[in-house]
This record gives C-alpha cells, sequence and structure tokens, in this order.
C-alpha cells in the first residue's frame, strides 16, 4: 500500500499518528507502529512515517484546532467564556460558546447546549495581569491569524479581534485578587473596542451628511490645536510627536461617536453588547468556606481559656524546647496545632506525593490484614496536594479508622533496624489521642459530610447538563441559610439520630460515610470530644461568613441578579475550575513523561483530542485546508518557537535579577548612609539631655534610630521604639525617647550585671561605662540604676 499521495504521507495516515502519539506512543516508534499495525490486517505499508513527519503531524493538529476556533468564534450567537489558572509559569485557557454544525445538506446550525473548547497552555513569565491578558490576546491573534490565513476562513467570512470581543460576555477563575482583576481588564478592553467599532459605522453614516462631517472635524482639529498651545506651536513639534497626536484626536472622535451611538440604543440592546460577569470558581468557594471555618474554630480555644490541641511542632521547634528559654517557648506556643494540621501531616505518611517518601503501599497491605472481607479500602487522601476536599476526607478517614492508624504507626516504629519515632510519626500518633484535636478532627468530618460533600454533588453535575454559574446564585443562598439552620440547631447532628441526618444534610440525603458519625459518637459518648458543639457552632460561624464573602457575586441587587431570563440564556459560565485544573496536572504529567517536548507539541495534542477536532476536519474540511494545515505546521516547526519562549524567559529572569540587584544596591547604600550618620551621633547620658535646648526633631530620631540599632533586630525587639510616622510631633518624640532611653539604661545594667555581676555591681558599671559612653560623659543616672537592680 502506498503511504504517501504525491509527496506527502495521506490525510489518514496523519491522523492515525496523532492518535498514536495522544495514546502515548513515541513519536520515532509511531512509523514501525503503523506498519505493524497494518501487517496484522494484511496490509503492507512501503514505508515507516519518519519522527519528524510525526512530530509535524501533531502540530498539523494544533493548526486544525486554531482554524476549527476560529470558525466556531464566527458562528457563535454571543454564548462565550473564558477562565484562567495559574501553576508556576504556565497559564491554562478555556473558552465556552455554542458551536456550528452541519446538517445534512450542509446548512449550519449551532448546538443546543455550549461545548467548552481547550485553547492550550501558554507559558508566561509572571503572574501579573497585564501578562496574563497578554497571553490571552497572543492566542486570540493566533487564532485569529491561522483562520484567515486558511482557505475555510477564505471560504467564509474573516475574523478579528472586536468579533470576539463582541461575543465575549465574562469570565470565571479563582478568587485570588490577580484572578479578579484580569477579567476587569478584558471588560474595560471589551468596553474601548465596542466604542471603536461604533464610532466607525457613525463615521460611515456621516459620510453622506457631507456638512456635519466637516463640521465634526473642524471642532476636533481646532481642539487638537488647542491642546498643543495653537497652529504654530503644533506645526513646532516633531513629526513623531504630531503623527502621535493626529492619530489621539481620532481615536478620542471615534470613541465620543461611539459612546453617542450607544446611548441611543435601547436598554436591551445597550446591555447585551456591554454585559461583563465574572464568578468565582464553586470548589474555591467551598474550599474558602472550609479554610475560613477552621480559622474561627482555632480561635475558640485560647478564647474560652481552656487547653487547646497539643502544639506541632516540627523538629527544630521541638528541640528548641528544652532548655525552655522564653524565646524557645515562644517558638512551641506558634507552632501549628489541631486537627487541619493533623491531616496534613498524616497525608505526608500515608500518602506522600512523593513516592519515595511516607509509607504508602504499607498503610494499604496493614488495612487490608485490619479490615473485615469486602470492607472498600482507599488509599489515604492527598492532603499534601491542592485536591478539593481532601482535608475533609482525611478527617473522616482519622475517625472512623483511628485505632487502625494508631496501630500501624506503633507497628513501623517496632519494624525499624533503629526502633522509634521520627518526629512526624510520634505527632500524628499523639493528636490520635489528644481530646481536643479529635474534637477539631470530628468537626471537620461534620461539616465535609453534611455540608461540603453534598455541596460539591450539586457544582459537579456531568458535562451534559451544562450547569451554568450565573443560575447558582439559590444554591448559595441555600448553603448559607443551612448553615445559619444548623448554628440554631446542632442538635440535628448532634443527637445523633439517624432520622435527623437528612434534615441536617444540605441535600437532604443520608451521610456518604455513616460509620464516621458512629464512631464520633462513641468516642463524644466517651468524654474523647470535649466541647464538640462549642466547636461545632464555632466552625460554622466562620463558615457561614466566609461563604456570604466569596459568593458576592450573586449578592442581591449585583450584576448577576439584575439579569432577566433571556440575558442569562445567551451566557454561559462554567460552575467550577475543574477543566483548567485538570488541564494543567494533564500537563505537568506530559512533560514528566516527555521532557523535552515542546509546549506547542502538547497543546497540538490535547487541543486536538479535547476539542474533537478530527470531528470538525471530516465536517468541514476540503483537500486544500489539510494541504494548508501541512504548510503551517511545517512552518511553526521550523520557526524556533520553543527556543524563542525559553529565551524569552531567560531575558525577564534577567532583568528582574538585574532589578533586585540595583534595589540592594541603593539598599546597601541608604543603611551605609544611616550607619554612618549614627556612628556620627554621639548617644545622650541623661534623661535632661532629651530636652536641652538645640535637640530638634531630627536629633531626637537619630536618639531613637541609634537605640533601635543598638537593641533591635528584626526578629526580636528589646526596647519598644514607635515608628517615625507614628511620632511626628516634637513633644511624642520627647517622650518616645525617654521612654526608650530608660529601657536602655535597664537593659544596659542587665547585661553588665549577667556579664560581671560575680565582681560586683561597681565594676560592671565600670564596665558598662568604657564600653558605651566617653570619659567625659556624666554616668551617674545609670549607676543609680544598676543600684537598684
Amino acid at each position: 500500500m502506498q503511504a504517501k499521495r504525491g509527496r506527502a504521507y495521506k490525510v489518514e495516515l496523519r491522523a492515525i499518528a496523532r492518535v498514536l502519539v495522544s495514546s502515548g506512543c513515541k513519536e520515532g516508534k509511531v512509523g514501525d507502529l503503523m506498519q505493524d499495525i497494518a501487517r496484522v490486517f494484511g496490509v503492507d505499508l512501503d514505508r515507516a512515517m519518519s519522527r519528524r513527519t510525526v512530530r509535524r503531524a501533531v502540530l498539523e493538529g494544533l493548526v486544525a484546532s486554531q482554524v476549527q476556533l476560529g470558525v466556531e468564534m464566527k458562528y457563535t450567537d454571543g454564548n462565550s467564556d473564558s477562565t484562567s489558572r495559574r501553576k508556576l509559569n504556565y497559564q491554562s485557557h478555556h473558552v465556552h460558546m455554542r458551536v456550528p454544525l452541519k446538517n445534512a445538506d450542509g446548512s449550519v446550525h449551532l448546538s443546543t447546549d455550549p461545548k467548552i473548547r481547550f485553547l492550550g497552555i501558554a507559558s508566561t513569565v509572571d503572574h501579573t495581569t497585564a501578562t496574563s491578558q497578554a497571553a490571552w490576546l497572543t492566542i486570540y491573534n493566533d487564532i485569529i491569524s491561522t483562520y484567515n490565513a486558511s482557505p475555510l476562513g477564505r471560504r467564509l467570512e474573516t475574523l478579528d479581534l472586536r468579533m470576539i470581543c463582541r461575543v465575549l460576555r465574562g469570565m470565571c477563575g479563582d478568587h485570588e485578587n490577580n484572578e479578579k482583576a484580569l477579567p476587569e481588564a478584558w471588560r474595560e478592553m471589551k468596553h474601548d473596542l465596542l466604542l471603536q467599532e461604533l464610532g466607525e459605522e457613525r463615521l460611515q453614516q456621516l459620510n453622506e451628511q457631507i456638512d456635519k462631517l466637516q463640521e465634526l472635524k473642524q471642532h476636533w482639529v481646532a481642539k487638537k490645536l488647542d491642546d498643543a498651545g495653537g497652529f504654530a506651536t503644533y506645526m513646532a513639534l516633531p513629526p513623531d510627536e504630531r503623527a502621535a497626536r493626529d492619530l489621539a484626536s481620532v481615536h478620542a472622535m471615534t470613541r465620543e461617536l461611539g459612546t453617542e451611538a450607544l446611548n441611543e440604543l435601547n436598554e436591551a440592546d445597550r446591555r447585551l453588547l456591554t454585559v461583563w460577569i465574572w464568578t468565582g470558581c464553586c470548589m474555591h468557594k467551598d474550599q474558602n468556606s472550609f479554610k475560613g471555618g477552621n480559622t474561627h474554630m482555632q480561635t475558640k480555644w485560647k478564647e474560652r481559656g481552656v487547653a487547646g490541641p497539643i502544639p506541632l511542632a516540627n523538629k527544630d521547634s521541638e528541640s528548641a524546647a528544652a532548655p525552655p528559654s522564653e524565646d524557645d517557648l515562644e517558638r512551641v506556643e506558634n507552632a501549628s496545632f489541631g486537627g487541619a494540621k493533623a491531616v496534613a501531616l498524616a497525608g505526608a505518611i500515608f500518602e506522600n506525593a512523593i513516592e519515595k517518601r511516607g509509607q504508602g503501599d504499607m498503610v494499604e497491605l496493614f488495612l487490608q490484614s485490619k479490615l473485615e472481607s469486602g470492607e472498600p479500602i482507599k488509599r489515604f487522601p492527598k492532603t499534601n496536594q491542592t485536591r478539593f476536599g481532601s482535608h475533609g476526607d482525611a478527617a473522616c478517614e482519622l475517625i472512623a479508622r483511628r485505632d487502625i492508624y494508631r496501630e500501624f504507626l506503633e507497628a513501623i516504629k517496632d519494624l525499624k533496624s533503629r526502633p522509634g519515632w521520627t518526629n512526624i510519626e510520634k505527632n500524628v500518633h499523639d493528636t490520635l489521642d489528644d481530646g481536643p484535636t479529635l474534637t477539631e478532627l470530628a468537626v471537620l468530618a461534620i461539616y465535609h459530610l453534611f455540608i461540603a460533600i453534598p455541596y460539591t454533588h450539586r457544582v459537579r453535575e456531568p458535562e451534559e447538563v451544562a450547569l451554568n454559574a450565573i443560575s447558582l446564585g439559590h444554591l448559595h443562598v441555600e448553603v448559607q441559610d443551612h448553615c445559619a439552620m444548623l448554628l440554631e440547631t446542632p442538635d440535628l447532628v448532634l443527637d445523633f439520630d439517624e432520622e435527623q441526618y437528612r434534615i441536617a444534610t444540605f441535600d437532604g440525603q443520608p451521610v456518604a460515610r455513616g460509620e464516621v458519625m458512629v464512631e464520633i459518637k462513641r468516642l463524644y459518648g466517651s468524654g474523647k470530644l470535649p466541647y464538640l458543639r462549642e466547636m461545632f457552632v464555632r466552625f460554622l460561624e466562620g463558615a457561614k461568613s466566609t461563604w456570604i464573602r466569596f459568593s458576592s457575586e450573586f449578592a442581591p441587587g449585583g450584576l448577576i441578579d439584575g439579569l432577566n431570563d433571556a440575558e442569562k440564556g445567551r451566557i454561559w459560565l462554567p460552575a467550577t475550575n475543574d477543566r483548567n485544573e485538570g488541564a494543567l496536572g494533564s500537563f505537568i504529567v506530559y512533560m514528566r513523561g516527555n521532557p523535552t517536548a515542546a509546549l506547542a507539541t502538547h497543546n497540538g495534542l490535547a487541543m486536538f483530542k479535547r476539542n474533537q477536532t478530527q470531528g470538525f476536519m471530516d465536517m468541514w474540511f476540503s483537500p486544500e485546508d489539510h494541504q494548508y494545515t501541512m504548510r503551517a505546521a511545517r512552518h511553526l516547526d521550523a520557526s524556533g518557537m520553543e527556543r524563542k519562549r525559553k529565551e524569552l524567559q531567560m531575558e525577564y529572569n534577567q532583568r528582574i535579577l538585574a532589578e533586585r540587584a540595583q534595589k540592594v544596591a541603593v539598599a546597601a547604600a541608604k543603611a551605609a548612609e544611616i550607619k554612618d550618620r549614627l556612628d556620627a551621633t554621639a548617644l545622650i547620658s541623661r534623661v535632661e539631655d532629651i530636652h536641652s535646648r538645640g535637640m530638634t526633631r531630627d536629633k531626637l530620631q537619630d536618639q531613637l534610630d541609634k537605640l533601635r540599632a543598638l537593641w533591635n533586630t528584626k526578629t526580636q525587639e528589646r526596647i519598644v521604639i514607635p515608628k517615625k510616622s507614628h511620632i511626628p510631633r516634637l513633644a511624642e518624640k520627647q517622650t518616645a525617647l525617654v521612654n526608650a532611653f530608660q529601657d536602655h539604661l535597664k537593659l544596659l545594667a542587665v547585661s553588665a550585671e549577667q556579664n560581671l555581676g560575680h565582681l560586683g555591681p561597681q565594676i560592671a558599671v565600670a564596665f558598662a561605662r568604657e564600653h558605651y559612653y566617653s570619659d567625659d560623659e556624666d554616668f551617674g543616672e545609670l549607676e543609680g540604676d544598676v543600684a537598684a537592680f
């Protein structure tokens, strides 16, 4: 069988090559594998496809996907959305829109439900809003240029950025500040391009009204000359600046005409053109409410004045606990504690993300030996990875199988060649017998079972359901009301009556893991869960307030609340950011197995598969379209895009290093200047010197700075000295210096006593005099203070 048609491999074989690579076959093995497969079916391919041809076939998938996106954006009636999620210096992109489909007679209709389209992973040098927006623009411009240059684009109508912005009506993402700033930047761009488009249309209409057009141009020319300072001043400007002013004047005139045209539209048409909605990922809302509840709960122990969970100090903090100096005790007090920290440590032991760490399969084998036959065994939740709900799942697991995990930890301690605990093993073992920590674990498990899991089921509907985020306002009111209901009647849960659980769960269904509630009931009855009711109520208070804060886009009177049914029908936003999270995860897995692969190769494979581009090609492509994708792929392959991408990152890194080095040099010079000034400043020796004539505000500040440099460090403040901006007046600086100088004398005396106390206070005073003051300074004030100690 001839593998080529003319000088190029057949379209069908190139499609098979893409399927094989996307299924995990290495590019260099595809050619031989295709021959082997063909031989099984009695077909003898006359040649094997080379690695380079396979790579180009993959890039053809990228080109075809961009053409597909151009066609779909051209035909869509306005249902669109974009969302981004950053991880390291990579950004994932998706759009959501109704896509064109061909009928049997060749006519085109739009899909009933919106489809999700993957636009690829982009490498960004940083995580700023401007860089993220530039990445989006690069992707859109690539789609526009690829589509417009294609035969399919020439057969249909051309596409430009204005058309895309006209149908973009919102974005979704997580709740970080830069994620919220990106949609705002796009809203401003959309509005600006809309005014430009409407203004240009108005100018076209004025071409038939010569008098009005002439009058308009004269007005803006006069304004341009006035802004420049007159005609003579304008003509004296350099040509480049005159050209820039001319362009700015035309732009301003067009915007003004566009604004007039927009205001003349009826309310419905104007809202359709200008509406822009942002929604936050529902899984991030759940994650933040869980965190908000936990943070609020942990403050209750100190407020209640009772012993809280044991501190889970790291190895350094634990070793620092003996001998217990004040600094050491402070380090232990500041160590993390509580149920959330316990499940994080447990995850590091029982299911570590790094395969060489933790116990991994040993845990699974131990569970198999302890659990009854047929009882399901699941791996411990990966709490040391960013998995939604992992901490709640882990709390349930630790509560339900607490005794087994304690026994396992004791077993691995004794199985070592040198039996003993590691610090993390001992911490987890101790938490599973600590009442306050178990109380927090129980609260985490209860919230996870009764609210978090049912909520997750509601917002993670199958793709076929096409759940629209803007329709979920009522859902978030319900979850807030449900928290309020449990706050008023916590006994619905804490009476441990299974008949009442359906009332207490958010979805009215039985709890997902009934054995967890059975174990909590047993621990509560045995007195192992002190203050469970108070902590549960406290957690719900924090969770409810966080739900309100992170559901602000659905607030009454807001943009989403003001949409009518027709407008809601033209906007579709996904409920979660799972697509982008998954795309980034898939990219990391792909690069782990293909470390030398180019980013475009991954995008070509992922976009072609997820966007079902092969079906689009079968429906829309002609032979000349296939030829175009081959030419464009060869051009991409020869363009060195991967090298350019890496060079761009290196240039950015070098620029940042140079900027930081300059900042360090400036800071060092400033610090040296301050040090020289303070070294030249003689420290006062008496309190009376503070109020002497000639002691200006600047001199007082120098004295404060000298004392600060003498006693305070970045991590320890031995003398309390207010910031300069907090004491601007002379009297305030005098008071601050009096207090600081008295503290200085006390510290100086203590220091001298500690170093030379065995020789008596007078010798200590003499030592201090010699090291801190010149011979002609009065030392009487210090001597009296030393005698007092």
